[in-house]
C-alpha cells in the first residue's frame, strides 16, 4: 500500500476513516474508471494506488460518499465532499446532493456552545461580583477593532465618516440596500448634515460593503444559534431558493442594521450571515475545484499510461456483484 508520497518522498498522513485505504486525508477516486489516488498535502500531487488495492477501497468509498459525505462544491467532471477527517474528490458525473450552509451552520452551533460556558462564567461572577460581564467581556475584545471600512468622507459636505473602521455599535446604524446586479449597498447618513437638515452621507459596495456586514453579523450573532434557530435561518434560505436570493431579499427591505435584531424579522440577521458566509466560500470552493479539476486531468494521463501500458493485465474489470 503507497505509504511515502511518489514525487516529494514525505509519508502520507493516514486516515482512519477507510479500513481498505487508510492512508491520505485527500482521497481521489473514479469509480468509473476504477482510479484510486491519495493526494499528498505536501505537493499536491496525486499518488495512484496500485490496482489490486482498488477495489474494496472503491466501493468502500462510495459508500462513504452515499451515507455520510456532504458535498462542497462540483464542476462537470467532479465532486469536492468531505467525511469526517477526510476529503473526497470524487471524478465523474453523478447526482450529488448539495447541502448548502451546512459549514457555516457548524460555526454557529460552536459560538452557541462557547457562550453557553460563558454564561456558567457569568453565574459564578453575578454571585461573587453582582455582574455577569464574561460573555460582554468576551464579544468586546474579539470586536474591538470594530468594522474595517476604510476611509470614506460625506459626499455632500466632505466630513470624515470613517477613518479605517467604524466601531460595531456605529456600523449598525448603516442601512442595507440592494446594489447593482444584484449586490449590495451599505449607506451612512452624515450627522454634520443632519444637523443642518441636508442629505449626506458616505456608501459602500461591493466586496467592502460585504466585509462590514459579515463583521456587524458577527457581532450581532454572537452567541450563535441551537439546532432550531440554524434550522429555521437555513429554511428561510431554502424558502426563496438560494443564499444569493436570501441576501437581495433582505437588502430589499432597506433597513438599518441594528433592525435585524428586532423580534419583527425572527432569524433574519442569522440567516442573512449564514447566507452572505455560504456565497463567499462557494467562490472560494469553486476555485478550488477548478484547480481539482485540471490536476485530476494531468493525473489522469498518467493512470492511463500506468493501468495499460505498465500492468501485465492489460484490461481489469471490477469483480462482478457476489463473485
Amino acid at each position: 500500500m503507497t505509504r511515502v508520497c511518489f514525487f516529494c518522498q514525505r509519508v502520507l498522513p493516514s486516515n482512519t476513516s477507510l479500513e481498505q485505504f487508510p492512508v491520505g486525508r485527500r482521497v481521489a477516486y473514479d469509480p468509473e474508471r476504477g482510479r484510486l489516488w491519495a493526494v499528498c498535502p505536501a505537493c499536491a500531487r496525486w499518488n495512484l494506488a496500485p490496482i489490486e488495492e482498488r477495489w474494496e477501497a472503491l466501493e468502500e468509498l462510495e459508500r462513504l460518499t452515499r451515507d455520510r459525505a456532504r458535498l462542497l462544491t462540483k464542476t462537470d467532471n467532479i465532486g469536492l465532499l468531505r467525511a469526517g477527517e477526510l476529503e473526497l474528490v470524487r471524478v465523474g458525473r453523478a447526482e450529488l446532493r448539495e447541502e448548502a450552509w451546512w459549514r457555516y451552520g457548524r460555526e454557529l452551533a460552536r459560538r452557541h456552545g462557547r457562550v453557553q460556558r460563558l454564561l456558567v462564567l457569568d453565574v459564578a461572577l453575578a454571585l461573587t461580583l453582582g455582574m455577569p460581564l464574561a460573555r460582554d467581556i468576551v464579544r468586546g475584545t474579539t470586536f474591538a477593532n470594530g468594522a474595517p471600512t476604510g476611509v470614506r468622507r460625506c459626499e455632500r459636505c466632505g466630513a470624515s465618516l470613517s477613518a479605517g473602521a467604524l466601531s460595531v455599535r456605529r456600523a449598525e446604524d448603516l442601512l442595507l440596500q440592494p446594489g447593482e446586479g444584484g449586490g449590495i449597498r451599505l449607506r451612512l447618513e452624515c450627522r454634520y448634515c443632519q444637523r443642518r437638515h441636508e442629505q449626506g452621507g458616505a456608501s459602500w459596495t461591493g466586496t467592502d460593503a460585504e466585509r462590514i456586514l459579515r463583521t456587524v453579523l458577527a457581532y450581532q450573532n454572537f452567541s450563535g444559534g441551537d439546532a432550531r434557530a440554524i434550522d429555521t435561518a437555513c429554511g428561510r434560505i431554502v424558502a426563496v431558493g438560494s443564499p444569493a436570493g436570501l441576501v437581495a431579499e433582505v437588502a430589499g427591505w432597506e433597513l438599518q442594521l441594528a433592525a435585524l435584531r428586532l423580534t419583527m424579522y425572527p432569524n433574519a440577521g442569522l440567516a442573512l450571515e449564514v447566507a452572505l458566509n455560504e456565497e463567499h466560500e462557494r467562490a472560494l470552493l469553486a476555485r478550488e475545484a477548478a484547480a481539482l479539476e485540471k490536476q485530476w486531468r494531468k493525473e489522469e494521463t498518467i493512470a492511463r499510461i500506468v493501468d495499460r501500458e505498465l500492468t501485465p493485465v492489460p484490461t481489469i474489470h471490477p469483480p462482478a456483484a457476489g463473485s
